[in-house]
């Protein structure tokens, strides 16, 4: 249900980018085709079956405002979707990055997302949240991240995470990934623990091609997930221009 899904099963990345000039603005165009063989995110098990998710975002320039459209839809017996309304889900995002200082390396986000759920016969087919950030540009590259579902859930969400890379070979073609991050939400009782998430990967680069295998783990509260806890393993294959 959200743009940034950190457990990965088992996963296909295909990514293109791009850029063109417009109005003496460079726009920057970017795009991923993701499958999962299931669809969890903040704890929660969206979807049991393979998924394929979509992105496309938009980047204007030095400006730092960006426009991201992002999907999901599972594999079920009703066969591949034709349009929109067969679609689990379908996310548009308006963010906002800008550093805030070159020598501490701080940097600040602010967004707005629009859930939508089209495939849904009857009830709510719609959330909206907000959200702001904040990060350090540093080896462990840690940020802080707080949202607010004003639409459905009325909820807050409260993320801190860290993610560094260390270079495995001198060129620059292979590293290794390590990545933690903790939730606390008061989505579903009084605010507390939600989740926690760990990863490892290892990204292998030749040319324009990415490819990564990863594993990970994930833990949620009970009243999240009954199941609480996952090991997960996938790959990642990336292509960029």
């Amino acid at each position: 249900m959200r743009n940034a899904c950190y457990i990965l099963v088992t996963g296909l990345t295909l990514t293109l980018s791009g850029n063109v000039a417009a109005q003496e603005m460079q726009v920057s165009v970017d795009g991923t085709i993701d499958a999962y063989s299931q669809y969890i995110d903040r704890g929660f098990n969206m979807a049991d079956k393979v998924s394929i998710q979509p992105s496309l975002t938009l980047g204007f320039g030095e400006s730092g405002v960006a426009f991201n459209i992002w999907g999901s839809a599972a594999m079920q017996d009703r066969g591949s979707p034709t349009d929109l309304d067969q679609a689990d889900e379908l996310n548009f995002t308006l963010s906002l990055d800008r550093t805030l200082s070159e020598e501490t390396g701080v940097g600040l986000s602010l967004g707005y997302i629009q859930y939508t759920s089209p495939s849904l016969e009857s009830g709510t087919k719609h959330s909206e949240e907000v959200y702001g950030g904040i990060s350090l540009d540093n080896a462990a590259t840690p940020s802080l991240t707080a949202y607010y579902d004003f639409g459905l859930a009325n909820a807050w969400y409260i993320s801190f995470g860290i993610g560094p890379e260390f270079p495995l070979d001198s060129e620059g073609k292979a590293s290794l990934g390590l990545g933690a991050s903790i939730g606390l939400s008061d989505a579903t009782r009084d605010f507390g623990f939600h989740d926690v998430t760990l990863t490892a990967s290892i990204s292998f680069s030749q040319g324009m091609w990415t490819i990564s295998p990863t594993f990970g783990y994930s833990y949620a509260d009970d009243s999240v997930n009954k199941d609480n806890s996952e090991v997960l393993g996938g790959v990642s294959i990336g292509f960029s221009k």
